[in-house]
């Protein structure tokens, strides 16, 4: 008999096993530590924006949501949250000449788009989410840290919109 103890080392989320971080997360650690009652996803356009068309992103739209279907329970309520807009008054990375803020609604369109099915699905576990596009636009860009990044009170002003929306 065997009484040397023997530890699986967990995979690593580089690993070849997952294509990405975000299969690693809903694949391997939400499996191995448990499901939230929600989940919220930011879809991250800000990062991706200087080298992302719309079809690009509709594509990583549809991967992540087919993980979403396959890896998460539906116990689990899922609710996506487009991005912000950006304060153009501070520095900004080119996009080809585009207004950034453009791209963002653009790029919230598609995630509209391609989310719209499962939003509509009654019995889905799928939600609702706020324009923040609408919310971070602000005449002082007071939210902002830069122009991309948010302050520690736009992400407590989401928080408690999220809070009341989900525990009421």
């Amino acid at each position: 008999m065997e009484t040397t103890l023997r530890l699986k080392k967990p995979p690593s989320p580089r690993s070849a096993e997952f294509a990405t971080f975000t299969e690693y997360v809903l694949r391997h650690h939400m499996h191995q530590h448990g499901y939230p009652d929600l989940l919220v996803f930011y879809a991250p356009f800000h990062h991706d924006m200087a080298h992302s068309s719309f079809s690009k992103a509709a594509a990583d739209i549809r991967y992540v949501q087919s993980l979403m279907e396959t890896y998460i329970p539906c116990t689990t309520k899922i609710m996506w949250l487009p991005a912000h807009q950006q304060c153009l008054r501070k520095k900004s990375r080119p996009n080809d000449g585009l207004d950034p803020n453009q791209l963002i609604h653009g790029l919230n369109h598609v995630l509209y788009s391609v989310l719209e099915p499962a939003l509509k699905n009654l019995s889905g576990n799928t939600y609702a989410f706020f324009d923040f596009a609408q919310v971070a636009c602000s005449q002082t860009c007071h939210y902002h840290r830069d122009a991309v990044h948010m302050t520690p009170d736009f992400n407590r002003l989401i928080g408690n919109y999220i809070l009341q929306l989900t525990c009421t």
